[in-house]
């Protein structure tokens, strides 16, 4: 056998951790670790929604029906307790009351309706910024 002199292995060994070493950073650089140092840095997320041509399941098509249904039917109840209140309110109030809510009513519409005429003339003015940024 032959006798290996001391810096000649300790060379030897210095190579094979360079060259392990190497393997593992040619590694790190692989696609999937790419992927996800961008996403840690960027913070971005794949999107992950419904796609437009998939077809869901009938258990999830019926329970979004009857969530939207019960949705739609709470909206309609909220409504129709807003109205009755609104209506109990003006019914315990005295005649002379009831006639300044009615006075009030017509005065706020009145003031919608100046409102919303007075921006569609500014808007139609040459220089108005809606013009300005239709582009």
């Amino acid at each position: 056998m032959m006798k290996i002199s001391k810096p000649f292995g300790l060379l030897i060994m210095i190579m094979f951790i360079i060259v392990a070493g190497t393997n593992n950073v040619s590694c790190q650089t692989s696609g999937k670790s790419m992927r996800k140092t961008e996403k840690k840095m960027t913070g971005s997320k794949r999107k992950t929604g419904r796609k437009a041509g998939a077809k869901e399941s009938k258990t999830v098509t019926r329970t979004l029906k009857e969530q939207e249904k019960n949705e739609a039917k709470l909206k309609k109840e909220y409504e129709k307790s807003v109205a009755e209140s609104r209506d109990r309110h003006y019914s315990i109030q005295t005649a002379e009351v009831q006639e300044r809510m009615k006075q009030n009513e017509k005065e706020i519409k009145q003031r919608d309706r100046e409102r919303k005429k007075k921006a569609r003339k500014d808007a139609r003015k040459p220089d108005s910024a809606r013009k300005k940024y239709k582009n």
